[in-house]
């Protein structure tokens, strides 16, 4: 894609709804700097050019090819899909259960793309209820998923092409997190560690 808009963080909230499969509802909250701008926009080609069924895509920028800074859009994408995992579990039940998995009525992630994707994660998962991690195969993103509840999916431009992207953009759509004993166990101790933070001392 040769898109060259103008980088504008602010303004730069873009929503798309398309009209095809896959079979649940979905929304993919996604951003990325400079160096993951052109797999973003490929990516956001591709699931329009399929017209995916009930698939809302939230682009939070970046906008060009401009230089810029990843924690930018590792924030913004990390708060709006808190937002929307809140919005949507209230909807269903009261309540603001922000696991993703629990019910496959619904499918709602973020994905953040730089060079190494490193950063993304780090940054990422700096905001409360972000379960992020650096993604480079199927079968750990599938696992990621199934055992870890993961909710925001880094990817590194410079090892993942859009053939794979696609691939894994599917395995995230099917796959259901594990909602047993101890695997929810584990993410409420996740969970405890975050609302304790601020209590802990150096």
């Amino acid at each position: 894609m040769n898109k060259q808009k103008k980088n504008n963080v602010n303004n730069g909230i873009n929503t798309y709804n398309t009209k095809t499969k896959p079979k649940t509802n979905t929304i993919m909250v996604i951003g990325a700097d400079h160096g993951g701008y052109e797999l973003k926009e490929d990516l956001i080609k591709y699931i329009l050019d399929k017209k995916y069924t009930n698939f809302k895509i939230i682009d939070v920028g970046t906008e060009s090819l401009e230089r810029t800074d990843y924690p930018i859009y590792a924030e913004l994408v990390g708060k709006k899909l808190i937002e929307e995992l809140n919005k949507y579990n209230s909807s269903i039940n009261g309540n603001n259960d922000i696991s993703i998995g629990k019910d496959l009525d619904a499918r709602i992630f973020g994905i953040l793309i730089c060079k190494s994707g490193h950063g993304m994660t780090v940054a990422a998962n700096k905001v409360k209820g972000v379960r992020a991690s650096l993604v480079n195969n199927e079968t750990g993103i599938k696992n990621g998923i199934e055992d870890d509840d993961i909710n925001v999916f880094c990817v590194s431009s410079n090892d993942i092409n859009l053939e794979k992207m696609i691939k894994y953009l599917n395995i995230i759509i099917d796959s259901k997190f594990k909602n047993t004993d101890r695997y929810v166990k584990r993410i409420n101790q996740i969970e405890n560690m975050e609302n304790n933070f601020n209590n802990w001392k150096n």
